[in-house]
């Protein structure tokens, strides 16, 4: 099993749409750390990366309880 990185800081950007903000950072070769997913605990769909001094950032959008 692949250990765990936990970052003590994170970078949240809101966008409208996290699947297609996904799609267009893919097709410009930005990895990424996950593919969008629920996560229904917090209300959001969301995914990860880092950015090139390791910033650890989420791209997400509420989707409510």
């Amino acid at each position: 099993m692949e250990a765990v990185h936990q970052s003590r800081q994170c970078l949240i950007i809101a966008v409208d749409d996290v699947d297609a903000t996904y799609t267009t950072l893919q097709e410009k070769g930005v990895e990424t750390i996950n593919a969008p997913h629920d996560l229904t605990g917090w209300g959001v769909r969301c995914f990860h990366l880092h950015d090139p001094d390791g910033n650890h950032i989420e791209i997400d959008k509420e989707i409510g309880p």
